[in-house]
């Protein structure tokens, strides 16, 4: 184990640490004590119920449930393969019918395939058209109109003319 973990720990870590023995054992050693004393009990347990039971939700889009998802699966120390199961099995049936099992062998195929659906999907129900559509211009302005930014200050003479100026907002 580095013999820096020491100064980087602090407050009660750092305590749990000097009274704990494992200064020269290894960094497996440290990582399951520590973890054992910190995290809540069954951690890994009910984080894994949470990955199965996290299913990509409607109108999510794919690469929103992805990052959620995965940073769960980093946590649990999946591997590639396994995170791609996983992914796979929790989408939406509907990007299960369009990218079937078979179709990719990486993440970054699935991600492609996922990414092509919404395209498609998107296209197909007009959204995708209203999105590349150009910016509306923004409506005219009365040129008597107060600039935004601007508040009028009227002065004790209200009736006479002349006696309002503008100053700018705070």
């Amino acid at each position: 184990m580095p013999q820096a973990i020491p100064g980087l720990l602090t407050d009660t870590a750092e305590h749990w640490f000097r009274t704990s023995q494992l200064l020269g054992k290894s960094w497996t050693n440290f990582k399951k004590a520590f973890l054992d004393f910190f995290l809540p009990p069954r951690y890994f347990q009910r984080l894994e119920d949470e990955i199965r039971t996290r299913d990509q939700r409607r109108g999510e889009a794919f690469k929103q449930y992805l990052v959620n998802i995965r940073l769960m699966m980093h946590r649990a120390g999946y591997n590639a393969e396994q995170e791609l199961d996983r992914i796979y099995e929790n989408l939406q049936p509907e990007y299960q019918m369009y990218a079937r099992r078979h179709d990719f062998t990486t993440l970054e195929q699935l991600t492609t395939l996922a990414v092509n659906y919404e395209v498609t999907r998107d296209r197909s129900t007009g959204s995708h058209a209203r999105m590349l559509a150009e910016p509306q211009p923004a409506p005219r302005r009365n040129e008597y109109e107060i600039p935004a930014g601007v508040r009028t200050l009227e002065c004790c003479r209200r009736t006479q003319p002349g006696n309002e100026r503008s100053l700018p907002r705070n």
